[in-house]
């Protein structure tokens, strides 16, 4: 009878490794296990046994035992997030394997280089207007930005920072800055609203990720930028200016405000339609 137990799995992050530390003991002695065939694999309990390879470190054969080591390289198997165990399968002289699974699990959280936020010119639009736009002056506006996230499905955790800049020259100024969360794979939409009080031509430039604080597979994809065109602010329309100002109050607060607004335009349209009557007092002097 061949035993084993497990008395160290340790991540080393800074190695992107797990360290796995064995003892194997057979009720026969050491000459009883074949010291030149050692299996150490590596279960997933979302993903299963995917037929990992792990690395051979060292055997040292004590006195009735072996400890062998084993360094499992978790990105270069291209493992995703998971609760992972491992097992070893020693085979002694005769030929019979002996599998021995550890009681202890690890939980990988693999975030380096299984994440890919992206956002593309075509992610972003001003109005629900995408491509070139133009605004007026004085008018506020809405950006919604669009943001891909790719990658490992099982990574729950994903800070995604998207950072609004305008863009003079070589100076960029930051004008709007959020934090958003979203597991791979999908996408989620941020909303921004803003005002340009002089017309001109303004480049508005849309950065994921600014910080660098996640390690992404893909980092060429994180910039868009679009164009925005601002013109001669308009004259001071009564009735669009309730609704602009109703707008993000919801549909009662819309309703209200356009009855209001037709309202007052009946009451000024009747009132100029009215004859002015001139009354004359009576002079006893003519």
């Amino acid at each position: 009878t061949v035993s084993s137990d497990f008395p160290e799995i340790d991540i080393q992050e800074s190695e992107q490794n797990v360290f796995v530390r064995v003892n194997t003991t057979s009720a026969f002695g050491n000459t009883d296990i074949d010291g030149a065939l050692w299996t150490l694999g590596v279960i997933g309990d979302s993903s299963g046994d995917q037929g990992m390879t792990v690395k051979f470190g060292t055997k040292t054969s004590l006195d009735n035992n072996y400890e062998v080591t084993f360094y499992w390289y978790y990105n270069e198997e291209k493992a995703i997030s998971d609760t992972y165990s491992f097992y070893l399968i020693t085979t002694d002289i005769r030929g019979n394997q002996w599998k021995v699974v550890s009681e202890e699990d690890i939980h990988l959280v693999i975030h380096e280089f299984e994440v890919d936020n992206g956002i593309t010119p075509g992610d972003i639009a001003i109005n629900n207007q995408t491509g070139l736009a133009t605004v007026k002056a004085g008018n506020s506006f809405t950006i919604d930005i669009t943001v891909h996230v790719g990658g490992d499905p099982l990574i729950e955790f994903n800070p995604i920072q998207v950072s609004i800049m305008l863009v003079t020259g070589a100076n960029e100024q930051i004008i709007y800055e959020t934090m958003i969360f979203k597991a791979p794979i999908s996408t989620i939409q941020t909303s921004f609203r803003y005002t340009f009080e002089k017309e001109g031509e303004y480049r508005i430039k849309v950065v994921i990720d600014k910080s660098n604080w996640v390690k992404e597979s893909d980092e060429t994809n994180n910039v868009a930028e679009f164009l925005l065109l601002v013109s001669e602010p308009k004259e001071e329309d009564f009735v669009q200016s309730i609704i602009e100002n109703a707008k993000d109050s919801g549909a009662m607060t819309i309703f209200i405000a356009l009855s209001v607004a037709l309202i007052v335009m009946a009451t000024l349209y009747f009132r100029k339609g009215e004859e002015i009557d001139f009354e004359w007092e009576d002079d006893d002097e003519f």
